[in-house]
């Protein structure tokens, strides 16, 4: 069990990996300018570099204090080697300091995953993390109230403590979905705050709707349907799972191939936003050609390619005249960064990841089939929000320090899993002896051959 002083450690920190922009006052006051979008800042701002690293190093401390460095393997193979990639990208770019600032900051991003990992088990991350929702949403809508050019952005919409409206509708339909998976929870199902729960529920609706942001809410309908449909499949076999997964990514491969070819104007005029995605399929077509030519090694991680002496802001931003700092898709900014193995590791993170969560959820006492459930939502959340959005693999962000925590819980209790299994098979005698019947009462005889 994690120690008080864990608990409000991590606490904090959930909290500043939310709240940083607000507390640092790095919110930008205008939009659509180089300025404005951070791109030009390739020193960084250094009071969120302090910040960021006691915060770190306390946690390596208390690390230290209370876990086994054995115990770092459950980290995986594939995120390991992701880490080591996006390290050795220093050697390969034009804008090694950079790279090895940002490497810096994903360091102490998964070294708090990990730690949480090794240390909280499901359902006291759940419960922790809706207490850092209700500080998050609540300081959210009191800065968006009290001090509106902090809380809106330039066109009114919803950020509260966060840096853009997009960060913001993000949070609130993850935090929205912990909810969900804690109503859900099966052993706290008589002694939850239900009412607060609900309350929590309504502010997370209420800031998604606020924030204006397109891409939540439709991949929060879309993890919660996988959620709510690994709830009701527990009389599904793993076969008959896998061949339904496998029907799913599918569909999700046929639609990619062939929804660009249809007429995106109609469609994109249904969800009520323009055929280019608010400018993204601008972006992603730019950042498809210049990934075409260093696709082996990338650019550097943590945005080089941006930031670095490639002007990769200035190109886009003389081109089309979009200022961003990322490819607005987390895939597509590993690429750049890394090459194309960086997104094939986090594949296979993934990948793993489900595998045991499925198979572990069918031999999981029942008390902890929603927790299953909320792993399978969450990694759905992950995924199809990345398509859109640049959450994937960053130094500092919170989808980055959830995914490394459910990775490495999931591979904790599947170790705990087979060691059990392990302990329980019947000790076998010396191979040539053979043991003969006797009564209950009698010592046991055997004879040696050979």
């Amino acid at each position: 069990m994690p120690t008080s002083i864990e608990r409000w450690y991590f606490f904090f920190a959930l909290v500043a990996f939310n709240a940083m922009p607000f507390l640092v006052g790095n919110q930008p006051l205008e939009l659509n300018s180089l300025q404005a979008a951070g791109v030009l800042s390739v020193e960084g701002d250094s009071t969120n570099q302090i910040i960021f690293a006691l915060l770190y190093a306390l946690g390596g401390v208390l690390m230290l204090a209370h876990i086994r460095l054995r115990t770092l393997v459950h980290l995986g193979w594939p995120l390991a080697l992701l880490i080591t990639l996006c390290l050795l990208s220093a050697l390969s770019t034009d804008a090694p300091a950079l790279v090895v600032r940002r490497c810096g900051a994903l360091l102490g991003t998964v070294l708090l995953g990990l730690y949480s990992g090794l240390r909280f088990d499901f359902s006291q991350m759940l419960r922790l993390m809706s207490r850092v929702a209700a500080m998050v949403l609540v300081a959210s809508l009191l800065v968006a109230a009290l001090l509106p050019s902090l809380g809106l952005d330039a066109e009114g919409r919803l950020r509260g403590v966060y840096t853009h409206k997009n960060e913001m509708g993000g949070a609130a339909a993850l935090f929205f979905l912990i909810v969900v998976a804690r109503l859900m929870e099966a052993r706290y199902r008589f002694d939850l705050p239900k009412n607060s729960l609900r309350l929590l529920a309504v502010a997370c609706a209420a800031a998604l709707i606020l924030s204006h942001s397109a891409t939540p809410a439709p991949t929060l309908v879309i993890a919660l349907v996988a959620m709510l449909a690994m709830r009701f499949s527990s009389s599904l076999d793993g076969a008959r799972l896998a061949m339904i997964a496998s029907v799913m990514i599918a569909l999700v491969v046929f639609a990619a191939i062939i929804l660009p070819q249809l007429e995106l104007a109609e469609m994109t005029s249904v969800l009520g936003r323009d055929s280019t995605l608010s400018g993204r399929t601008t972006i992603w077509a730019f950042v498809s050609e210049m990934i075409a030519e260093r696709p082996w090694l990338g650019y550097g991680y943590g945005g080089a390619f941006w930031m670095g002496p490639n002007g990769g802001s200035e190109q886009l931003f003389a081109r089309t005249n979009l200022a961003t700092p990322h490819a607005h898709n987390g895939f597509l900014e590993l690429t750049l960064g890394v090459g194309i193995f960086g997104p094939v590791l986090l594949a296979a993170a993934i990948v793993l990841l489900l595998r045991r969560a499925i198979r572990l959820r069918k031999t999981s006492p029942l008390p902890l089939t929603p927790c299953w459930d909320w792993v399978v939502g969450f990694v759905t959340f992950y995924a199809v929000l990345n398509l859109s959005e640049n959450e994937a693999w960053g130094g500092n962000h919170l989808m980055t320090e959830f995914l490394v925590y459910v990775v490495v819980r999931t591979n904790v209790l599947a170790s705990t899993m087979r060691a059990s299994i392990q302990a329980a098979k019947p000790t076998l005698p010396p191979r040539g002896t053979l043991l003969t019947a006797r009564l209950p009462g009698q010592p046991l005889r055997s004879n040696t051959s050979g």
